[in-house]
């Protein structure tokens, strides 16, 4: 009658083919949650990777074009640095040769180019500290009193700002004025302006050197 007993062990059997399935799906519950989590892991990863390529395309991208506006903004400065440059050297150039065709002017006793590159209002204290204006030089011109031999400048050098000009240097002259010869050297500053596009003389101011000398005339008998 074996067949008909009951087996003692058979509900430990069951019970423990259950646990032991349960054990089995909780296994796989938490390898699939680990394998999610490293999915997500990997996905925050790459997401973080691409953005980082992204920002740093970008950084790449801006400080490449601010490498070239720099770049750009020198060498506009540096154009505009010579532009400048030369510009002014052009009108330190135009000032003195107003002051050169001046001097010929008074050497030849040229009122016209003496009126042409001298301003209406012009002034000059002379040596003695006596003011002339341009009537007085155009009458000398006139009159060839003084008649200069010599008129010559040297050593002069320019300054420019904007219209207005300073010219410093040396003059020699040497001629004849009120029958009596002479021969000097003074110290000058001339101050020109720029008038409807030329260099015009605005005022003077000369200081005499020491070795300008007036010569007496000699007689028909004095020996040289």
């Amino acid at each position: 009658m074996g067949g008909g007993r009951p087996d003692p062990f058979a509900s430990r059997r069951h019970g423990g083919t259950k646990r032991g399935n349960r054990r089995r799906v909780a296994r796989r519950g938490s390898a699939n949650q680990k394998s999610k989590i490293r999915e997500k892991t990997a996905s925050r990863i790459l997401i973080t990777f691409a953005l980082m390529k992204t920002v740093t395309a970008f950084a790449l991208a801006f400080f490449a074009s601010s490498l070239l506006v720099f770049g750009q903004e020198s060498n506009e400065e540096k154009s505009n640095e010579q532009k400048t440059s030369e510009q002014k050297s052009k009108e330190e150039d135009a000032v003195l040769q107003a002051e050169r065709e001046l001097a010929d002017a008074y050497l030849n006793s040229d009122a016209d180019g003496i009126a042409r590159g001298v301003m209406e209002d012009y002034t000059l204290t002379n040596s003695t500290g006596k003011i002339t204006t341009r009537a007085h030089d155009l009458d000398d011109a006139t009159k060839k009193d003084p008649k200069y031999e010599v008129f010559e400048n040297r050593d002069m050098k320019v300054r420019v700002h904007g219209n207005t000009a300073v010219v410093t240097g040396e003059t020699h002259t040497k001629g004849i004025s009120g029958g009596k010869p002479f021969d000097s050297k003074f110290q000058f500053t001339d101050t020109f302006i720029k008038d409807a596009g030329r260099w015009r003389l605005l005022a003077g101011h000369v200081s005499k050197l020491g070795w300008g000398t007036r010569l007496k005339p000699k007689s028909s008998g004095q020996n040289p």
